[in-house]
């Protein structure tokens, strides 16, 4: 009887041995997976800030006396910013050189202003965000002597030398006023794209310059709203299909869209042709690409508003080696824009074409 009973534990000790045999194989697995991609990632952050050491060698050892790094997210935007930025570098005698480009890995901004202050350069141009870990970052660069301007959007509070942008309240108002150049009904929605992974207060204040144009414009009697749809900028994927959503769902479906960022504005484009909107909703967007002004020519998109980016190229090393050289520099730099509709679409590609 002894026997059977040991049998019979010794089976059941079996059993759950086995049982268990499979969760712990993959939680070592699990485990092995994380400590691998951290050393790898470790890895791939030390090669990249040595290869930003070695490019600032290189080019120290040449004409240049400063290098300055460009932070912000590759993008056809940005890089026309860098282009700017870089040949007012040149002229000055000073390497201008955007991270995003050269890391050949999807970093974050704040981890490329991390690789950028350990990479000892001696200033930043950084597409900031208003929140605390930026802060942070930007003051231990300032505290460190590796001096902060800021790029379109600003880091309040923060120890930045400088913020070059255009102003949020007034780019509002141009938008409001492209919506009440053409005839408005009364009972027309609105609808404001604005990106969620950005906490810095422009939206707001884009969102605001509307309103108080629209509103102002109407007689107390129309019944225009107006009202916010935030998307996830850092997930383009995310973005894209909550800006679909907006076409499946007909509650949501707006008379007139406002996209005061590039990217939302090439996929809403898309959107309007892919859904059969075309003519139905108004489309006013942002920026100069190739993309949004082929959409002005067919028609799609009514208006667009470009900024000046070479302007914002040169204006952000200026600001830097102001304050390098006299320890003082303006806190803003404003930049201009230009409405971009069917009226001035053809001269406006022209000059593009004039200036490849």
């Amino acid at each position: 009887m002894k026997d059977n009973k040991n049998l019979n534990q010794n089976n059941m000790n079996n059993s759950d041995a086995r049982g268990r045999s499979p969760l712990v194989i993959t939680v070592f697995v699990s485990i092995a997976v994380m400590i691998l991609a951290t050393v790898i990632s470790t890895l791939f952050y030390a090669y990249t800030t040595s290869n930003i050491d070695k490019e600032r060698s290189i080019t120290s050892s040449n004409e240049y006396s400063q290098y300055y790094a460009l932070v912000c997210e590759n993008n056809e935007f940005n890089r026309q910013v860098y282009e700017y930025a870089k040949e007012k570098g040149d002229e000055l005698g000073i390497c201008v050189d955007m991270l995003s480009i050269r890391t050949n890995h999807d970093y974050s901004v704040e981890d490329l202003f991390e690789i950028a202050l350990e990479s000892n350069v001696d200033g930043i141009i950084v597409e900031a965000r208003d929140a605390q870990n930026m802060k942070n970052s930007i003051d231990k660069a300032c505290q460190r002597g590796v001096d902060v301007v800021t790029l379109l959007s600003d880091c309040r509070d923060s120890m930045r030398r400088s913020s070059i942008q255009i102003s949020a309240y007034n780019l509002g108002k141009i938008y409001g006023q492209q919506v009440v150049s053409k005839e408005l009904y009364g009972d027309e929605k609105i609808l404001v794209i604005n990106d969620s992974s950005k906490s810095d207060a422009s939206q707001n204040l884009i969102f605001t310059g509307i309103q108080d144009t629209v509103y102002n414009a109407l007689d107390k009697e129309n019944s225009v709203s107006i009202s916010n749809y935030s998307v996830d900028g850092s997930d383009a994927f995310g973005m894209e299909e909550m800006i679909r959503d907006i076409f499946i769902d007909e509650e949501l479906m707006p008379d007139i869209i406002i996209c005061p960022d590039d990217q939302a504005t090439e996929v809403v484009y898309q959107a309007l042709v892919d859904y059969n909107k075309v003519g139905f909703v108004r489309l006013l967007g942002y920026h100069d690409s190739k993309t949004v002004l082929d959409g002005i020519k067919q028609g799609v998109i009514e208006a667009t508003i470009a900024v000046d980016v070479k302007q914002l190229g040169e204006y952000s090393v200026e600001a830097l080696s102001e304050y390098k050289a006299t320890g003082f520099a303006s806190e803003y730099y404003s930049i201009d824009s230009t409405l971009i509709d069917i009226m001035n679409i053809s001269s406006v590609l022209a000059s593009k074409e004039s200036m490849d």
